[in-house]
């Protein structure tokens, strides 16, 4: 069951107070995609994963609390574009303004993490990602020698989805000759054998985990270890 609380928060740029919901409880089950996007039940709550400012815009995960440069970046015309389109919703203009002060502060993980909020609002309402999400990708890359695994993992997915198919098969294989975690490799290989089948669809990680036998011929793909 999903709870929420109502709360009255006052936001730490302007001053102005505003209403907001908090999550109390909420249970789902199932497996997230291969990006974390949770289950229909989880994303459901996602209204309440930042609060917006009604009168100055400043959005985070709680508005009485903002640095300076967070407060700077509101007023930067990047911040009103960020998630500007005809018809995007709402939602995901809120998590792309998010991403926009997290990227403007040096926050760059953060950002990633918001950009793919955006993208899974933009997935439910059936409307195309694909520039929110190689974005996010662009910024994994930005980061070099600093994106862990996690976030190299994540790359993969949003290359497969923005259809750069090639781009996700390289870094596949670059990863994997690397990768010694059982459950990671599933997960590498399941990118890139999707890739090679130009599949810019979801993945769940219970199809990575468990991947379904395959008839037919079989293709071994060796990696050398440098």
């Amino acid at each position: 069951m999903t709870t929420f609380i109502a709360i009255t928060v006052k936001c730490a740029r302007c001053g102005v107070e505003s209403q907001h919901e908090h999550l109390g409880s909420v249970s789902s089950s199932g497996y997230p995609d291969l990006d974390g996007r949770p289950p229909p039940r989880r994303r459901d709550t996602m209204s309440s994963w930042l609060q917006e400012c009604p009168d100055c815009l400043y959005v985070a995960r709680d508005l009485s609390v903002a640095s300076t440069a967070e407060a700077d970046a509101v007023r930067e015309i990047g911040f009103i574009e960020a998630g500007l389109s005809e018809g995007m919703p709402d939602l995901a203009t809120r998590f792309m303004r998010r991403a926009y002060i997290d990227a403007r502060t040096g926050n760059l993980r953060d950002a990633v993490r918001r950009l793919l909020h955006a993208a899974w609002v933009l997935d439910d309402f059936e409307m195309n990602a694909t520039a929110i999400r190689r974005r996010a990708a662009d910024v994994i890359l930005s980061l070099r020698e600093a994106a862990d695994l996690d976030l190299r993992l994540l790359r993969l997915d949003l290359l497969r989805r923005t259809q750069a198919f090639k781009e996700a098969i390289l870094e596949a294989d670059n990863m994997l000759r690397d990768l010694s975690d059982p459950d990671h490799r599933k997960v590498a290989l399941a990118q890139r054998r999707a890739a090679a089948e130009k599949r810019s669809t979801a993945l769940s990680l219970s199809e990575a985990l468990r991947p379904s036998p395959r008839s037919g011929r079989r293709r071994v793909v060796t990696f050398v270890r440098r």
